[in-house]
Formats: C-alpha cells, sequence, structure tokens
C-alpha cells in the first residue's frame, strides 16, 4: 500500500487524502486511515472506499493540529479479513502567519 499527498501545513481543512491499498476493494466493508502525530498521539479518520484500490479521507476542523513527521496507514476490513497497508509519512510545516 502506497500513499500520495500534497504538503500540509497545520490548520489545514478539506485537504483530501488518499491511500492506494494495491488490493481491490470491492467486498471491503470498512476503510480506515490510523495516524500518528509527532507528538507520538495515535487515532483512526474512516475513511470512503474509493474503488478500485483507494482509501480517501478530506479533513476537518482540527485533524491537521501538529507540524512535523505525520505516519499514515491504511486499514481495510473485509468479511473475515483485516488487512494494513504500509506506513506512509508526510510532513506538516507552520503555516507564515
Amino acid at each position: 500500500m502506497h500513499g500520495a499527498c500534497t504538503m500540509l501545513y497545520t490548520g489545514d481543512l478539506g485537504v483530501q487524502i488518499v491511500l492506494d491499498t494495491d488490493h481491490a476493494l470491492t467486498s471491503a466493508t470498512r476503510g480506515e486511515i490510523l495516524y500518528r502525530k509527532p507528538s507520538g498521539e495515535t487515532g483512526v479518520w474512516l475513511a470512503d472506499i474509493v474503488l478500485p484500490t483507494q482509501l480517501s479521507y478530506q479533513t476537518i476542523l482540527g485533524d491537521i493540529d501538529e507540524s512535523g513527521k505525520w505516519t499514515l496507514q491504511a486499514r481495510v476490513t473485509f468479511p473475515g479479513e483485516l488487512i494494513h497497508g504500509e506506513p506512509v509519512s508526510v510532513r506538516v510545516d507552520h503555516t507564515i502567519l
């Protein structure tokens, strides 16, 4: 699994985060993006399953609240199976104001 994100800045909202799972998601029942912030805090965003192979999440106010290196990882649930993707690092910078 891999992902692609543009540069993020603290406070960004409405940014589309997309992770490609390299797996057909036709029978997937749940998609999640796990995250670890630079502080070590972890959490989960419920992601949309975008066929054929992608998970997508649109950031909301408060999601991107720390600068530094974030780690994102896809987690997909299938009937009787749970798979995890390779972690992806994303850099978040402060805005200039």
